[in-house]
């Protein structure tokens, strides 16, 4: 019985930094998009973003020099959607976090410093004069560190 799309995309992200998982899995005149299709702005911090027609050796290289720049603690697969030849894969990482810093970002007013060295912290917050219903989430994740 020969394996589904889903199954081989699974079996390949466990062994992507291995050439010869990589080189059984893939075919040859693959093409393979990481993160869109072209942003050179995205391109400049992170090289393997955007399209590659190099099939293999751009997924080989991808995976290598992810783990090259980050070190991955957690990599989990969320969802694998495939139609024909085409899939799709969503993942999400875990990172320990102090509150939901999206949120408090977007709560903070934009006159309240991200550094304010005038604290005891070092990091802006709100005040009578400049309320504000958010935590500065820089500073509130450097300090539970």
């Amino acid at each position: 019985m020969s394996k589904t799309n889903v199954e081989i995309v699974r079996e390949l992200l466990k062994g992507a930094t291995r050439p010869e998982v990589v080189s059984a899995l893939v075919a040859a005149d693959a093409t393979y998009v990481s993160l869109n299709y072209d942003n050179p702005d995205l391109k400049r911090v992170m090289p393997w973003a955007g399209t590659h027609e190099d099939g293999r050796a751009a997924i080989l290289k991808t995976f290598v020099d992810v783990n090259r720049y980050w070190t991955v603690v957690e990599f989990d697969i969320r969802q694998i959607f495939g139609v024909g030849e085409n899939m799709a894969v969503s993942r999400s990482s875990y990172v320990n976090m102090n509150g939901f810093p999206l949120i408090d970002a977007v709560r903070m007013l934009p006159i309240v410093p991200v550094y304010d060295p005038a604290t005891g912290s070092g990091y802006g917050f709100g005040n009578n004069a400049r309320p504000t219903f958010g935590t500065n989430p820089v500073g509130a994740q450097r300090i539970e560190d």
